[in-house]
């Protein structure tokens, strides 16, 4: 996940672990646990085609995935 035992919280995103990162590129949907202003903090730390993947992936995930919101 995240963190684990051994590493650091995600306190200070430029610090992020390699492992930490990977995490989040693979499933940036867990970008929604975090405050806008984070979330832009975190994108930076990848290239401008890691966060064109990681946006449309996680927007696809919003609508269509375990984050859809479910009409009532």
């Amino acid at each position: 996940m995240l963190a684990s035992k051994n590493s650091k919280p995600l306190l200070n995103y430029g610090q992020m672990t390699e492992e930490q990162k990977d995490f989040l590129f693979r499933h940036p949907w867990f970008l929604k646990l975090f405050p806008r202003e984070d979330k832009l903090k975190i994108l930076a730390l990848y290239t401008k085609e890691e966060q064109m993947m990681m946006i449309t992936r996680y927007d696809l995930e919003l609508k269509y995935g375990r984050f859809k919101k479910k009409n009532k």
